[in-house]
């Protein structure tokens, strides 16, 4: 684990102040995926995976309208 870590924070680390990128290092360790346990580590402790930051968000959906619909419209 320290050595995946430490891999990691040399990896993400821009400056001096490693503290400030623990977090996000931290939450790709978690959730990164493990062949020998097919799962991550975070399904291991949950039960089901982490959202990342970028699942919150959805792309707006665009209703399909029906070609009927418009025409009676």
């Amino acid at each position: 684990m320290h050595r995946q870590l430490k891999a990691a924070l040399k990896v993400k680390l821009t400056g001096q102040h490693w503290v400030n990128e623990l977090l996000l290092v931290m939450l790709g360790v978690h959730t990164a995926w493990r062949e020998d346990y097919e799962c991550s580590p975070a399904e291991l402790v949950y039960g089901t995976t982490l959202h990342l930051p970028g699942e919150f968000f959805e792309a707006p959906r665009t209703p399909v309208l029906d070609q009927g619909y418009l025409h009676d419209l």
